[in-house]
């Protein structure tokens, strides 16, 4: 009776797992987009200032007034001029017409503080994936039982949801980019050669020092 219980027991924890596996999948996902819509934000604030510039630049009618002397010089009809004037002046004024309208979009789209939001959410979103890694540690390992793991997981369900309430909106785009980032890229995987890298030698994944202190643990157990 004891091991049909457990077995029970094992397999609603395996459900379980299961479910929270895909509640961090959708996590992942959802932290990449944040951190791709901040991405896209940055660089489209980028351009609008380059525009910006060059714009106020065309404006400011000092090369128009050069171009009327040039055209002075080089034709003598007064037609001519004048006409060089004309479009001189619808071009400055289509410039002016384009500076206002851009101007008008940064002060009604606070850019920087919209990529903030995504970029914050993502970071929220961050440390919400990390406690689903170490709650799937958790499970593999044994050390949770399935009351704890039921209860760590409705925390997470609920905090997720509270930072989905406040998450700024997403686009297409975006999610185009995290799936290649993920997929094709990689980008949140790593090999044991690469995290290798990134730590002295005693603390390779293979080295012996390692393997002795594992058998040992086995041992003692």
């Amino acid at each position: 009776m004891e091991q049909t219980s457990q077995l029970d027991n094992i397999k609603q924890i395996k459900v379980l797992e299961a479910e929270i596996r895909e509640s961090f999948g959708k996590v992942v996902y959802t932290q990449k987009i944040q951190d791709m819509c901040s991405c896209q934000l940055r660089d489209l604030q980028k351009k609008i200032k380059n525009w910006q510039i060059i714009l106020s630049a065309v404006s400011t009618g000092g090369f128009l007034s050069v171009g009327c002397d040039v055209l002075k010089l080089l034709i003598t009809s007064e037609f001519w001029i004048s006409f060089g004037n004309s479009i001189l002046l619808l071009i400055s004024g289509l410039v002016s017409l384009g500076l206002l309208c851009i101007n008008s979009y940064t002060k009604e789209n606070d850019l920087c503080e919209l990529a903030n939001t995504h970029k914050q959410t993502g970071n929220n979103l961050w440390a919400i994936r990390e406690r689903y890694i170490f709650l799937l540690t958790s499970i593999k390992m044994g050390t949770k039982t399935l009351k704890q793991i039921q209860e760590e997981r409705i925390l997470l369900f609920e905090e997720t949801e509270k930072i989905y309430q406040t998450a700024p909106p997403t686009n297409s785009k975006a999610y185009q980019q995290a799936q290649k980032a993920l997929k094709e890229n990689e980008e949140l995987t790593f090999s044991k050669e690469e995290i290798d890298r990134f730590l002295p030698e005693q603390l390779h994944y293979d080295s012996p020092i390692h393997q002795d202190n594992l058998q040992r643990h086995i041992i003692a157990e």
